[in-house]
């Protein structure tokens, strides 16, 4: 009808009787009619669209992210203290803690399968030859609750939790980095303003409000932390909390001061150690190659240990270089 009208209007515009038709205004009101009704039709969806939903959208987005991001760092803390729950045996050294480990995989069950019948489904019908990533983490998520409910020795516990928390990086493409060079003298004032006054100057949490808690603070500078602290644990712990402790979630702090405190808490563990005279026996006699600190920040002190042997660095010097990579950080 629109057309019909168009081409009336075309006729009855001047043209002479038996001349050809002014095609030229008919492309022009076709093109003007096209125009106001895609106008139109944008207002209409605007009228229609709830105000604020594309905010809406990324909201949920950054929500859901930060979500998974919390069960990251829930299964650090599995793999760090469920050696403190069960023995190398399988038995059960402290069933408060060990309830606790079972009530956190559930947790992080929860957060990676937030529609349980769905991820049921799904793993039943994969095909065991060949999965896709986000099936395997279903997968390992359902072996390492598994193996904790039949209070399995740490080592397999753990060996699976790591895959896991491989997995979670992979699927959730999570950045694990800092977005700036951290900053150890901005970290040690945070350090002093946030943590000193339970876990003490100097790390070991043998303050006077420290002991008061239960449990009390962890000794930051324990050798068993060795294999499983990092700055990344470090910056997740600082960010969500820790379940079952008094270690609040410090979202006051923007995400470069919590890194900054993050790298502080390991260069901290290296107090004392740079200092010492070695000898290196790296090729060429030369220190070894500073890692990033993108590289550091995944980093526990028993990998960067093993990091430095396979760069050459003899026995005698390892606690120094490491000091000395902790406490001078290059980009």
């Amino acid at each position: 009808m629109q057309l019909r009208g168009i081409m009336r209007l075309a006729r009855e515009s001047g043209t002479p009787s038996g001349s050809r038709p002014a095609w030229d205004k008919v492309i022009a009101w076709v093109f003007l009619t096209v125009a106001l009704g895609l106008a139109c039709a944008s207002l209409i969806i605007a009228a229609v669209t709830p105000a604020g939903a594309g905010v809406e959208t990324a909201t949920e987005e950054s929500q859901r992210l930060a979500e998974i991001h919390r069960a990251l760092g829930l299964i650090e803390y599995v793999i760090g203290d469920y050696p403190d729950a069960v023995g190398s045996d399988g038995e059960i050294l402290d069933s408060t803690e060990y309830e606790e480990q079972r009530a956190i995989l559930s947790e992080v069950r929860d957060i990676l399968a937030p529609e349980p019948r769905r991820a049921v489904s799904a793993l039943r019908g994969a095909s065991t030859v060949r999965q896709p990533v986000d099936l395997m983490l279903l997968r390992n998520m359902a072996s390492a609750q598994r193996l904790v409910s039949r209070h399995a020795p740490a080592p397999e516990v753990q060996e699976i939790l790591r895959a896991l928390w491989r997995d979670v990086v992979e699927v959730h493409e999570l950045r694990l980095t800092p977005a700036e060079m951290p900053s150890l003298d901005q970290g040690a004032a945070l350090y002093t303003q946030a943590c000193a006054a339970c876990h003490g100057n100097d790390g070991r949490g043998q303050t006077e409000v420290g002991l008061r808690l239960t449990p009390p603070p962890g000794d930051l500078l324990d050798a068993r932390f060795d294999e499983t602290l990092s700055p990344a644990r470090v910056f997740n712990a600082v960010t969500f909390g820790i379940p079952g402790t008094a270690m609040p979630a410090y979202d006051i702090l923007d995400e470069n001061e919590r890194w900054d405190l993050a790298f502080y808490v390991l260069a901290m563990r290296q107090n004392g150690m740079g200092s010492s005279p070695c000898i290196s026996t790296t090729t060429e006699q030369q220190e070894p190659m500073q890692p990033t600190a993108d590289e550091l920040a995944g980093l526990s002190d028993a990998a960067l240990t093993y990091w430095l042997q396979e760069a050459g660095v003899n026995d005698e010097c390892v606690a120094v270089f490491r000091a000395r990579i902790r406490q001078q950080l290059e980009p």
